[in-house]
């Protein structure tokens, strides 16, 4: 099968050729600078398909996309995304792929996409019990149960792994609870979470103003000895390893997979998650795998390609 695949991020809008779980071509669409909708984008997409495909883009089986929020996989449209592409929700998807590709169109979220892909073709390959936590701009999960992906009558089940609560007492969410695992330690809440640090041990930032702030950063400066970056990283990784717990214990998982670009960019994370899994989940069907996305920043590119089978 050969899909024309898109994995829909708020900066990124990443685009590929996928043909059983390979990804044969791919491009991207930068996005954070332009308008926040998606209805003027789709045609773009359209266009860097064919440009990526061999042959007419009629000839490809399907049109598969990964949005970062919620979607009703049943009929094939955007829920809510969370501030991200304000017109998802009015789009009628079904109809533009068959007007613009003339193909059949599939979607689901970017996390349970990627979940798919490692299941398929990367670091949850064989298993029957996955879970997946992405760690990103925010905290993506996703769970198969039973070799069955878990999505329900409203499309939501197994996706709110980033809003596990992490800490009774901690900062509220955007989704409006608090002490979440994305509200906790998540890029999109790293400024606020920096201040909070500074606040709380009454520390200065080291590093200029003008610095870009991201998660790279906080794990190259604690390695130097930097107090305050020390003090983010440590809340983060307890954070995101209460997290893994969460998911381990809710979903029975033998096999945890940590993918996004925090984690890649980070591999200490891991064995870190690892380690906390190993001390404090409660398994008693047996131990549980914790490992790095194989696929990286391609597992809801590959896992697009399988959504037609699942």
């Amino acid at each position: 099968m050969i899909a024309l695949a898109a994995d829909i991020g708020g900066t990124v809008i990443k685009l590929g050729i996928v043909e059983d779980g390979r990804v044969l071509a791919r491009d991207q669409l930068d996005v954070a600078s332009r308008s926040r909708l998606l209805a003027p984008l789709l045609a773009q997409m359209a266009d860097h398909w064919r440009k990526l495909l061999d042959r007419p883009a009629s000839e490809a089986d399907a049109v598969t996309l990964a949005f970062a929020g919620a979607v009703d996989v049943r009929s094939r449209r955007v829920e809510a995304m969370e501030g991200k592409y304000e017109d998802g929700p009015n789009l009628d998807l079904v109809a533009w792929a068959k007007c613009e590709l003339n193909l059949p169109l599939w979607i689901d979220n970017d996390a349970r996409a990627a979940l798919i892909g490692e299941w398929k073709a990367g670091a949850g390959q064989g298993e029957s019990e996955l879970a997946m936590m992405t760690l990103g701009t925010g905290v993506g999960g996703a769970a198969l149960v039973d070799n069955v992906v878990l999505r329900g009558s409203h499309g939501m089940s197994g996706l709110l792994g980033g809003h596990l609560i992490v800490d009774m007492h901690g900062r509220r969410c955007l989704c409006g609870n608090k002490g979440c695992a994305e509200a906790e330690a998540s890029t999109s809440r790293l400024p606020q979470i920096v201040q909070d640090m500074t606040r709380r041990h009454g520390l200065t930032p080291t590093w200029p103003a003008n610095a870009k702030l991201n998660y790279a950063m906080i794990f190259q400066r604690a390695a130097a000895g930097d107090v305050l970056a020390i003090a983010v990283r440590d809340h983060s990784l307890q954070a995101w390893s209460a997290a893994a717990v969460n998911l381990i214990h809710a979903y029975g998982a033998r096999r945890l997979v940590i993918g996004g670009g925090i984690a890649h960019g980070s591999p200490q994370i891991v064995d870190a998650i690892r380690d906390y899994v190993d001390e404090y989940a409660w398994t008693p069907w047996g131990g549980v795998t914790v490992c790095l996305s194989q696929l990286s920043n391609d597992a809801a590119l590959v896992g697009c390609s399988f959504l037609p089978q699942t």
